[in-house]
């Protein structure tokens, strides 16, 4: 059995061994699986401490998933690669099979929470044991799945079978997976940022531009319908905003006719005008202006 030390953030010692299903009650086996469940990709998800990992298996590939404490969450190790050791059934030959790092979106750079391997000589193989070795924080722990040969779940099924939160970034709520990388997050966020503030300071065609290319850019995985709320609002407002700047616009005309000593012309303006109005803008002062024109009709008579 090869042991491969990794030292980092996680520090993680890690032993692996795969074992066909008839060697699953080994008494040399410190730990037995827990009862199984699913993890995101489909596979056996067991716990390892307060951290998680999962194994897949599929025509005698395998990719071992490791996570942090909610079972979603990547935890990413700084290993290279880890080393299986394998037995077939029939065969107490053991033989090694390399599981190279494979890291995910989300990873930092030069770490993984991924790993993959082959060995074309599982290809038929219904089910493995693995027991899995290592450490956190220089604890040891041991680990032993229950990997029916079962295809992976794609992003696009791990979605649909539930593996989603919601976060909102500026009032505006938006559903992601839990493997969507933070810095496409972070961009989210501060892209957000940058519209709503533009809202709130009236530039309301500057923020429905931005909310609508964000929308346009969104990857696959995030969905927001809470977005396109947002940009009904952002077009209402724009739609609000042209309308009062008409009636500002036929205000000025029609005072400019009373101005003008024509306060018939002026007073019949002013009063369609109050009957345009529409029930979002306001008008401060037009009945009063009515009431003035009125008045200075009777006047003139």
């Amino acid at each position: 059995m090869l042991t491969i030390r990794t030292f980092g953030r996680a520090a993680f010692t890690v032993v692996l061994t795969f074992i066909v299903a008839a060697h699953a009650a080994d008494a040399k086996s410190e730990a037995a699986s827990a009862p199984s469940k699913s993890g995101p990709h489909g596979g056996d998800l067991q716990p390892a401490g307060d951290h998680h990992a999962e194994l897949t298996f599929y025509n005698g590939q395998f990719q071992l998933f490791v996570y942090k404490p909610d079972g979603t969450s990547p935890e990413a190790l700084t290993a290279t690669r880890l080393t299986a050791a394998v037995t077939v059934p029939g065969d107490k030959a053991e033989r090694r099979v390399v599981l190279a790092a494979k890291p995910q979106d989300a990873d930092p750079k030069h770490a993984s929470s991924r790993f993959v391997g082959e060995a074309a000589y599982l290809k038929d193989a219904k089910a493995v044991d693995a027991t899995v070795g290592f450490a956190i924080d220089r604890k040891p722990y041991r680990v032993t799945f229950h990997a029916a040969s079962k295809k992976p779940l794609s992003d696009d099924e791990i979605a649909v079978a539930g593996h989603r939160k919601k976060v909102t970034f500026f009032g505006v709520e938006f559903e992601i997976s839990t493997s969507t990388p933070k810095a496409v997050l972070d961009q989210l966020s501060a892209r957000m940022d940058k519209a709503v503030q533009d809202e709130n300071a009236g530039k309301f065609e500057s923020a429905l531009k931005q909310m609508r290319q964000i929308r346009a850019d969104l990857p696959s995985d995030i969905h927001s319908t809470g977005l396109d709320e947002a940009i009904t609002r952002v077009e209402g407002k724009i739609g609000t905003k042209g309308a009062a700047s008409d009636i500002d616009q036929r205000i000025a005309a029609a005072i400019n006719l009373a101005n003008m000593d024509k306060y018939a012309e002026a007073l019949a303006a002013l009063k369609q005008i109050k009957k345009d109005l529409p029930k979002d803008v306001k008008a401060p002062g037009l009945d009063a202006a009515i009431a003035e024109v009125e008045q200075k009709l009777k006047e003139q008579k």
